[in-house]
């Protein structure tokens, strides 16, 4: 979650109630002083302490001392004393004293007859998986993982914000109105639930649940690499466009060329690569030298022994005309899988979309995110014109990349959006692996979930998209690129939302790239460098069986 309105108070062993609080709560440090919930706030990760132990504690315990506690680090409550009592306790100062342990404090659990059944959030959800490690599928050894937290008892606290999201996001995107008869348009952001205001943001934590080892039964099937935002020019180091963030131009082919040997050198290669768009950089088209650019770095692809499967991005349009990209090395639509007696599920040829099949019962989908846009589209066609009054409708800016004063930041002209025909494609080959029991991965240069990416680099009709998504039961995960510092978020109905790391952002002694291990059970991505670790895990009732 992005937000969490508990109140940070200053670092101790024990803290008063402060006004406004109640006495049985949470109370949290994480090594940053313990957090307090309001009166009537849901109870959220953790565990909160049990009615009439108001003002009374008890001595402390390191967690991993007993046979139930998973890991170390942390300290447990236990009934019995009050907090002078506490407070004075050599227990405390010891616990206390432990330098650079991260604690929390929870609460006993309340003793009743028969096993405590398992709290349906699990356990909460780290941004990365410290020290985790996912084994060579080669000789199928099952990664181990870093458990998360302890679990929680209750939703986290940001549940019903999102569910809200989520309804007002469903409604909105079927009731969006038709451009040209043809064409959703975007809905107001009024119909979207209000994030809080930044600046009242008093502390960001994570309360997502978090993922869990891998069960014995989980089975090893194929595997995946995923690389994004390469942006290969011949030029020296420069900086992104607010001047805060520094860009490798040249070096980003050198991380090109180390990810081509790792996924090259794997005891089980990957099936395919998806390459998440913005290949080169749009500085080539001021220095003419997009084809030569463009030519170096598919000769470099060529030494991958796998497919590679290319989205577009803007920067591809800065380069190309659409038309040009069409005949180009770009479009890997020929490795579209052709599903024989469905011509429903065959493709436009007014946009970049296709779907294909990387092993039995996994099927890949590839989005044309600029499918609406004014990029790389003639300015004289009817489309461009359409394109031009959807933006200007939403931003009056005379500069159309700035999304200043805007209620709606994604209608910006370097993002893009569905038309209504590919999103009727995409609903009906989602309904085809529905009916076949398929799991879907989807791919797109643009973001569409807001938990998971700035708004401004979200796609303009993102909640349509969302809408026919969220109708289906078959998709796993969605990834993306185009934000460069990367993101994650698990939506409401358990599709996991991946924004890859940046290439032309990654600094010369990193990486950005990684491979994804898709078991019976659950995909874990495997990153190098900049990239986190993520488990994925399937919708628990569509899990998936071999």
């Amino acid at each position: 979650m992005r937000v969490c309105d508990r109140v940070r108070l200053s670092r101790g062993p024990f803290q008063a109630r402060p006004s406004g609080f109640r006495d049985c709560d949470q109370v949290g440090w994480g090594g940053r002083g313990p957090a307090w919930r309001r009166d009537g706030q849901r109870e959220g990760s953790g565990c909160a302490l049990t009615p009439g132990l108001e003002g009374r504690v008890g001595s402390l315990r390191p967690f991993g001392s007993g046979p139930d506690d998973p890991g170390g680090g942390g300290v447990a409550v236990q009934r019995g004393r009050s907090p002078r009592q506490l407070r004075a306790s050599s227990e405390v100062r010891r616990a206390s004293s432990r330098s650079g342990q991260s604690c929390l404090i929870q609460a006993p659990a309340v003793p009743s007859a028969g096993a405590q059944t398992p709290s349906p959030w699990g356990r909460r959800r780290q941004s990365r998986l410290p020290g985790s490690r996912i084994a060579d599928p080669g000789i199928r050894k099952k990664p181990a993982m870093d458990l998360g937290d302890r679990a929680s008892s209750s939703p986290p606290p940001n549940f019903r914000r999102r569910l809200h999201f989520l309804r007002k996001s469903q409604g909105a995107a079927l009731s969006a109105p038709l451009v040209g008869g043809e064409v959703a348009e975007p809905v107001a952001r009024e119909d979207l639930a209000a994030d809080p205001p930044r600046e009242s943001r008093v502390e960001v934590m994570d309360d997502k649940p978090g993922p869990g080892p891998v069960s014995e039964t989980s089975e090893f099937l194929f595997s995946f690499g995923v690389i994004a935002d390469i942006q290969y020019a011949d030029l020296e180091d420069g900086y992104n466009f607010q001047g805060n963030r520094r860009r490798y131009y040249r070096h980003s082919l050198l991380h090109l060329q180390g990810a081509i040997e790792h996924w090259n050198t794997e005891g089980s290669p990957p099936r395919c690569v998806l390459q998440l768009g913005d290949i080169i950089d749009g500085y080539n088209a001021q220095y003419k030298a997009s084809e030569k650019s463009l030519e170096l770095v598919m000769n470099t692809f060529q030494m991958l022994k796998v497919p590679v499967h290319h989205t577009w991005g803007n920067h591809e349009f800065y380069n190309f005309s659409r038309n040009y990209l069409t005949n180009s090395k770009l479009n890997t639509k020929f490795l579209e899988d052709q599903i024989v007696h469905h011509p429903e599920t065959v493709p436009s040829e007014n946009y970049y979309a296709y779907h294909f099949v990387p092993f039995p019962q996994f099927r890949f989908i590839l989005l044309d995110a600029y499918d609406l846009s004014v990029l790389g589209v003639d300015q004289s066609s009817a489309k461009y014109q359409q394109c031009l009054k959807i933006l200007k409708g939403h931003n009056p800016n005379s500069e159309l990349n700035s999304p200043q004063g805007l209620s709606e930041p994604q209608f910006v002209q370097f993002n893009g959006g569905f038309s209504q025909e590919q999103l009727n494609w995409l609903n009906e080959v989602l309904t085809f692996s529905d009916t076949n029991q398929e799991k879907v991965v989807i791919v797109s240069h643009l973001p569409i979930y807001p938990e998971a990416s700035d708004s401004v680099c979200l796609a303009w009709n993102y909640r349509d998209a969302l809408a026919v998504i969220w109708s289906h039961r078959c998709v796993v995960c969605f990834f993306a690129g185009h934000t460069h510092d990367g993101g994650y978020s698990e939506d409401p109905f358990g599709v996991h939302h991946v924004n890859l790391e940046g290439v032309i952002e990654t600094a010369p002694d990193s990486q950005a790239f990684g491979t994804v291990y898709v078991y019976s059970d659950k995909m874990m991505l495997k990153g190098r460098g900049r990239v986190p670790d993520r488990i994925m895990n399937y919708k628990r009732e569509n899990a998936f069986r071999c």
